[in-house]
């Protein structure tokens, strides 16, 4: 009894001391000024990828490889929204999502420890590459195929404006991958949760700013295929359509607004 209670304790050790680091690492990688904690639906994903990082790191798997293995999640996802299959597919896009904060904890694990002079630039390199223009690009455009795939056989929606959404869903996973090199913390400022002050930076509007990151993040908008169940792409195909067209029309003013005025001062 007792050797089994001492698993089970060191089982609870290993989640503990995972979630906490892994919750640490955002912290201190991807807080704005000002930010108290994570928001919940980031506490989740950064505790099950911590979790699942810290196994990558154990099993000796090669950090800079890391993001590969979020890759498979998405193509099947994407197979399963295809075939109507809706919950699967939004499961497997919780993978991707945690995933995604995996192999980052599993770098951590791996280099945090070692000084600036001896942390492997080039193998850091490569799997922000892989993460951010491979990675990235497939997960999220392999939802955006689907929904333009199956819209196409509904023939709701011109192609010529399925092209246009695709294009500039590609500019925004563009702009987005620049940003997050150069400005994480304020492009991902709706993750936390800030004081008065911090909140104060993302004024006007800063609550409708929040809840508009969240929508057009990842692990919110992969689970609107859910929405096919009550509302079949059949009968409501343009309707969405026509919404994610203008939100990431949106979305991209908003990201070219700032570097037009750079521009041109």
């Amino acid at each position: 009894m007792g050797s089994e209670e001492e698993r089970g304790e060191s089982r609870r050790g290993f989640v503990a001391e995972s979630v906490r680091f892994a919750v640490d690492s955002t912290m201190a990688i991807s807080a704005p000024a000002g930010a108290l904690r994570l928001r919940w639906p980031l506490w989740i994903r950064a505790a099950a990828g911590g979790v699942l990082g810290r196994i990558y790191h154990q099993l000796g798997i090669p950090f800079q490889w890391t993001p590969l293995l979020a890759v498979p999640a998405a193509l099947i996802g994407a197979c399963f929204l295809y075939q109507g299959l809706l919950w699967a597919g939004v499961l497997c896009s919780f993978i991707v999502a945690v995933a995604d904060i995996a192999d980052g904890v599993a770098t951590g694990w791996e280099v945090n420890h070692l000084p600036p002079d001896e942390k492997p630039k080039g193998k850091l390199a490569l799997r922000r590459f892989l993460d951010t223009w491979i990675v990235d690009v497939i997960s999220r455009m392999s939802l955006y195929g689907v929904f333009v795939l199956r819209l196409h056989q509904e023939q709701g929606v011109p192609a010529w404006l399925l092209a246009l959404l695709l294009g500039i869903e590609l500019a925004n996973l563009g702009l987005a991958a620049l940003a997050e090199g150069s400005q994480r913390r304020q492009e991902f400022f709706y993750e936390f949760v800030l004081d008065e002050v911090g909140a104060s930076r993302f004024q006007p509007f800063y609550a409708l700013r929040v809840l508009g990151g969240h929508l057009c993040a990842y692990h919110c908008y992969s689970l609107f295929p859910l929405l096919g169940y009550l509302m079949p792409l059949a009968e409501y195909g343009a309707l969405f359509f026509f919404a994610l067209l203008a939100l990431r029309m949106g979305v991209l003013t908003g990201r070219l607004a700032p570097r037009l005025r750079a521009a041109a001062a």
